[in-house]
Order: C-alpha cells, then structure tokens, then sequence
C-alpha cells in the first residue's frame, strides 16, 4: 500500500505549490541598453580641424571621419610650384594626399599640378588636376579639392581671379610677361571612413596632420597663387 497522501481532488488547490512570478518594479519602463552597460549617453555633434592637434573620441553609435589633403600650388612660366603635404591620421590608416604643384617650362612644355589621391578610407577620391594656359592665362586654374572640397583658383584675363578655397583648392598659375605661360597646382585627395560603437574606444585620444598647400612658383608679372591647406570633418551620432 502506497504511503502518499490522498487528498481530495476538491481540495487539491490547497497543497498545490506556490508559484512566484517575478514583477517589475516600475511597469511599463524599459532602461535603454547603454544604461545597463554602464556605456556614457551619445550626444550628437560634429567638428571641424584646420591644423594639425589631437581629438578625444566622443561618445558614439556611429561616428565618420572625412579627410582632405592640401591644394597645390600654382606656376609661372620660369618657376615651378610645389605640392602639398600630405594630410593623415596615422592611427587609422588614413591619409589624403596634396595635389602636385604646377610645373614651369622645361624646354617643352609647362604642365599643371596633378590632382592628390588617397587611401585608407571606405571610400577614396582623387581632386581635381589644375590646368595650364599661355598668354593671358585665362583658364589657368587650380584643381578642385576631392569630394566636395575647396575649388581652385580661377584665373582670367585683366587681372581678373577668384582665390583657391580650403579645403584642398590648388593656386591658379601666374605669368612673367603677357606671352609666356603658367599652370594651376592640383586639388588635394579626400578619404572617408565610418566606424560603429565598438570600433574605437571612447574617450581614447587620435592624433592627426593637416597639410599645407603647396608655395607657389615665382612669376613677375603676375603672382601665382599657393594651395590651400586640408582639413578632417567628424561627425557622430
């Protein structure tokens, strides 16, 4: 004979075993996910840099960094233009290079500065190559900065320009008498790439170069022009 209890079926609710069903302590509110990880809210933001420095990773789901190299810069008919220095940001592998300066004559020709490239980016653009021109010079340009980036220097008859604009612009070419020639500098490269939360460290600091625009070429008659420096956008969010 069994030792279990009988019990009534009528009265079997009494000895059922109590079940405890967890409750929350405020209905109806869900903590966001950063504030159970203890992750620091994210304010949204941009910013821009000109010169060389550091910056400190702010708190973010995405953040996107755009770099430009420098412009350029311009020639006359007897000296040539130098390129830019190269814009980087060495702990992520980016860099965006200056466009070439403009080339004076060399017993063949002049040419203008070629556009910069760049690398280490998601997406990489080349700028704009310069344009070189005899007498008047009316379309000895400076090319564009990559991307969106500053326009060159436009140049035209009379005396008539417009000044290369950062970021990346190349200088327009100058000449030494109203027969000879010049060249514009090339427009600086651009590289963009994103990152998603995990990707770098908040709060860990990134240091980067800005480049300088390329020195103009001496001309006597009228001056060329120098490139324009580079420059990095972050945004986040």
């Amino acid at each position: 004979m069994s030792n279990r209890l009988l019990v009534p079926k009528k009265d079997r609710a009494l000895f059922a075993p109590a079940i405890i069903r967890p409750r929350a302590i405020l209905p109806g509110i869900m903590l966001p996910v950063r504030g159970i990880t203890g992750l620091p809210p994210v304010t949204p933001g941009s910013a821009t840099y000109n010169a060389s420095g550091s910056l400190v990773v702010p708190a973010f789901n995405t953040i996107t960094f755009t770099l430009w190299g420098p412009g350029g810069g311009g020639c006359g008919f007897s000296n040539s233009g130098t390129g830019g220095s190269a814009s980087s940001i060495p702990s992520l592998g980016l860099t965006a290079n200056g466009g070439g300066g403009g080339r004076a004559w060399n017993g063949a020709d002049i040419a203008a500065g070629v556009g910069g490239t760049a690398s280490g980016g998601t997406s990489n653009y080349t700028g704009g190559a310069g344009v070189s021109s005899w007498y008047v010079l009316s379309t000895a340009h400076g090319g564009n900065g990559a991307n969106g980036g500053g326009t060159g220097g436009r140049l035209g008859g009379g005396e008539f320009f417009v000044a290369a604009q950062p970021p990346g612009g190349g200088g327009y070419g100058g000449w030494d008498d109203m027969e000879s020639g010049g060249a514009g500098g090339g427009g600086g490269g651009c590289c963009v790439r994103a990152y998603t939360l995990g990707q770098l460290t908040v709060g860990s600091t990134i240091a980067f170069t800005i480049g300088t625009g390329g020195a103009a070429g001496y001309a006597e008659y009228l001056a060329a022009e120098a490139g324009q420096a580079g420059r990095l956008y972050v945004v986040w969010s």
